[in-house]
């Protein structure tokens, strides 16, 4: 991924990067790391908000719902 924003020539806030696994089964040990600058651990959530639509994890829409 660093070498694809290289070439295009973006910069990506990564405070603002997120990892969500759509998946039956996650395994939430693996950890998810960014090399910018430094080396930058990317936060795992269980939900995230895309296009104004709440998905979590499980695909349950249960949050969007409420």
């Amino acid at each position: 991924m660093y070498e694809w924003t290289q070439r295009c020539l973006l910069k990506l806030n990564i405070s603002k990067c997120k990892v969500i696994s759509f998946v039956r089964h996650v395994d939430k040990v693996h950890k998810y790391n960014f090399i910018y600058d430094l080396v930058t651990p990317i936060e795992r959530v269980e939900s995230i908000t895309d296009l104004g639509i709440l998905m979590d994890e499980k695909l349950s829409f249960k949050e969007q719902y409420s």
